[in-house]
Formats: structure tokens, sequence, C-alpha cells
């Protein structure tokens, strides 16, 4: 494999490193500034020719009039222009060796700098971005000895590069120079909003075929998108090229070989957001939280558990046809037991194994406290995923006695889609995990690439408590049928 520097490296080392100053044109006088978020502190006169550029909108959380711009310039009190680098683009065009290059490199040009690397889980990390790093040290002429797991890489100028998965690592109090976020998938957006603001800047790579609550931050002015497919990388594997190139449905032979494919090229050819085919909802509105607030309508929840996965809980109020959603937690038990006080710990685990019923249930405790921190009433009526009747019981006993387990059996999955699929949905603007699994939520498809009718078993936690929901409001007589 030849081994080499690409325009998408070029690109994010240019962008990455640019650095900036704040100043104020008073008259003849150039005052540099210190900004220090809520306000603007003056320090000193300075005379430049550099070019004094206009603040765009958005880029401060304070509004600064006219007077005031930013010039392109290191050292004392200046930042990063960009705090975020956003990679986005198809399969193969290099997003994750050249940051993995870029890494390197300002690891050994800055002494005692740490880069944190974020995934899903350190298995996947381990599998993925440090088998690469294996290749690259060697490749690009640098000797590094790598034990076999995922240990941090320490170069001699006292720099590290960390592994960290979202599933061992908690991001609050883990302070970095430079956090990379490698295809950030399944990771939420409270535990990178933790990462956030524990770091001077924030990588990511990300192929657009979901969408992701990195779609808003590409708004951000202080955000640089470099969009990039494998026609960037003249080091892709000529098979890995061929393989991409066969989706494309413009290729005459391509149809003819059956092998195009207009998603698939969309997303893993072009590197650009597509609409899956076989997506089971579509058509869903958005409204804000505002004017979710402001609906005069009876309000109900629903609860679908999650130990290891998301424990989905949200808000809803139906009115003539229509369901509104607004998002509660999507934090599974395991992210929410890092946040339990540890004079609540032992007692949790006490409670769990006294539980009167013989059947040991841990994560019984955890309920009523989560319940409780997030404010939901005691009278609100809730309708639950009926798999874990303990856990309804314990809200029960706790004092939300109008939470009941959803009606399962034979068909009902299907019934439920179809149920949900005859209401119209608007979901609230600030629920970034129902607008990601109504986009990805999916049948399956099989080895003949035919659509079948058998819903994917991901991307359905929201999806799974909306259809508790909404058969249960058939069943008390809210929700007609026609």
């Amino acid at each position: 494999m030849n081994y080499g520097v690409t325009e998408v490296f070029i690109k994010h080392w240019y962008f990455s490193n640019l650095r900036i100053k704040l100043v104020k044109r008073e008259n003849d006088r150039l005052i540099l500034c210190q900004y220090l978020g809520d306000h603007v502190v003056e320090i000193k006169d300075i005379e430049t020719t550099d070019k004094v550029y206009p603040i765009p909108e958005r880029f401060f959380l304070i509004d600064l009039p006219s007077e005031y711009g930013y010039i392109y310039q290191s050292g004392d009190y200046s930042f990063y222009r960009y705090k975020y680098i956003l990679h986005r683009g198809s399969s193969r065009s290099s997003k994750s060796w050249s940051l993995e290059e870029a890494a390197i490199r300002i690891s050994e040009q800055n002494p005692s700098h740490r880069l944190t690397i974020w995934r899903d889980t350190r298995t996947s990390l381990g599998e993925t971005i440090w088998k690469d790093f294996r290749k690259v040290f060697p490749m690009s002429g640098r000797k590094y000895n790598f034990p076999q797991d995922t240990r941090p890489i320490f170069l001699a100028n006292g720099s590290t590069i960390e592994p960290h998965g979202d599933d061992t690592t908690n991001a609050h109090g883990l302070t970095q120079d430079i956090a990379w976020a490698n295809e950030p998938y399944k990771m939420s957006k409270e535990t990178f909003d933790q990462i956030d603001q524990r770091s001077n800047q924030i990588w990511i790579d990300i192929n657009p075929k979901q969408g992701h609550w990195s779609d808003k931050l590409a708004d951000n002015p202080r955000c640089k998108v470099i969009h990039s497919t494998f026609e960037n990388n003249p080091f892709c594997p000529i098979e890995q090229r061929l393989k991409i190139l066969s989706y494309d449905p413009s290729n005459p032979i391509n149809v003819i070989n059956q092998t195009a494919d207009e998603y698939m090229w969309q997303v893993y050819g072009l590197g650009l957001k597509a609409e899956k085919p076989n997506r089971i909802y579509r058509n869903w509105g958005k409204i804000t939280p505002l004017e979710y607030d402001a609906l005069p309508y009876r309000e109900y929840y629903y609860n679908d558990w999650g130990k290891n996965d998301p424990w989905a809980i949200g808000r809803a109020k139906y009115h003539d046809g229509c369901v509104y959603i607004r998002e509660v937690n999507y934090k599974s038990e395991n992210e929410w037991e890092k946040d339990i006080p540890v004079e609540l710990q032992r007692e949790f685990r006490e409670s769990d194994v006294q539980d009167e019923s013989n059947e040991r249930n841990e994560g019984l405790a955890i309920v009523s406290w989560l319940y409780k921190r997030l404010g939901i009433s005691k009278d609100a009526t809730i309708v639950c995923d009926p798999a874990k009747p303990l856990k309804i019981a314990t809200l029960r006993r706790s004092g939300w006695i109008n939470s009941e387990g959803a009606i399962k059996g034979a068909g009902s999955v299907d019934t439920g889609i179809d149920l949900v699929k005859s209401v119209k949905v608007f979901f609230t603007t600030d629920s970034p995990n129902i607008e990601n699994e109504y986009e990805n939520y999916s049948y399956i498809v099989d080895r003949y690439n035919h659509v079948t009718d058998l819903p994917e078993d991901k991307d359905n936690h929201h999806m799974d408590g909306i259809r508790y929901l909404c058969s249960f409001l058939v069943r008390i007589g809210v929700l007609r049928l026609s």
C-alpha cells in the first residue's frame, strides 16, 4: 500500500491550524482584545499590516459592534478560527488516514500535548483506528513499539494520543487539547457536549448515511466542513475504487450487471446524505419546543427500557389525527449510573438485591431516581415496554401509579407500525434522537436486495415507544381508527 498526504490532509492541516486575534478599531488605533465569553477585555494597542476581517454572525456568544474584527495571527491571546473541523464524505476518501497523520504531526510538534480519540466502544476503536496507527507509523518512517492492546501512544516529547470508548470512559472531567470523534454514530449529544466543553478543538469524521447531531454543528460559524470523496484519495486501492464505482446508476454497465444503487452511490460514492429506500416512516413534521408546550391537549409519556441500549422516554400529545412528540431521555441506565451520587450507589445496589420478587432484576432503584431527576409528574400517564414488569411495578410503588405495560402479542409490531403510519406525527426540534431514528428505522433487505416486511431491530427505541403510545391511545378510545 502506498503512503503519502492527500488533498484531505492538506485541507485539514490548513484549517485546523488557523488562529486569530480579536481586535477593535478606534479612530487611528488598533486595539488587541481578549474574548472571555460574556465580555471582551482590551489588552493593548498593536500595529499590523494584516487585514482585519469582519466578525460573522453568531461567531461569538455576545453581539459586538462593527468596530470589532479579527486578524489571522498566532501567539498570545489568539484562538482557533475553527473550533470544529467536520469531515463528511464517501467511503475511502482518506478521512481517517488523514486525521491519523494530523494527530501524529501535531503531537510531535507540541510538547505535552494531549489528543484523545473517541468511538462508541474502545473495542471498535482498537479494531479500526488503532490498527491503522500500527500501519501509519512504519509506513511514514516513524518507529514506535505498539503493545498488543489499545494503550495510549506516548511520544518522547511528553505528548499522548489516547484511545477512548464511549462505553468505558466517562467524558466528565476529562480534558484534552484536541478531541477526535471518529464516526460517532452512536455517541450521544450529551457525551459530545461533555467532550466539547473540555477541548480546545474538535475533529469529527463521519459518512453522511444518516441524520446526526453533527448536522446542526455544521451551521456553526466556527465549524469548517471538509467534504471529500474517494476521488480525492489517489491511494484508494483499485478494487475498492471499482466497487464504489459499480454503484453509479448513470453507468449502463452497472445497470446491466445489477450493481447500480442510487442510495449506495449517493452515500458511499458521492458522500451525500440520501434517504434510505427501505425506511419505514416518512413525511413527519417538525415543531418547536414552544409550539409543543403551547398545545392545550392532554400529555402522555412512553418508556422503552434500556440497560445498555438507549432508554427512550418521550412526552406526547394527541389531537385530531396528529401525534406530537418531544424527547425526554435517550441515555442508557449504564450512562446514568455514572451520574448517581456515590452515597446513593450502595443504597441502589442493596435495593436491587432485596426486591420482594424472587427474580433478581438489577437497576430497579434507578427507575424512580431518574424519573425524579427528569421532573416527571407523578400523575403522568406512562406507557411502558412490558418486558420489564418489575420496573413498571417500581414506578407504581414510587408514586407513578398511572404506569402500565403496553400490550404485545402476535402481529403487534406490524399492527403498531401501520397505526403510526395512519396518523400525522410531529416531533420537536430539540429531539435529535427521535429525528435520527425516524430517518433510519428501516425494513430488512434480504440477500437478494429485496425489501422485506420485517423491521430492523435497531434505531427503534423511540420508534417502539411511539408505537406503544399509539396502541394505548386506541385502547382507551382517544385515537379512533377509521
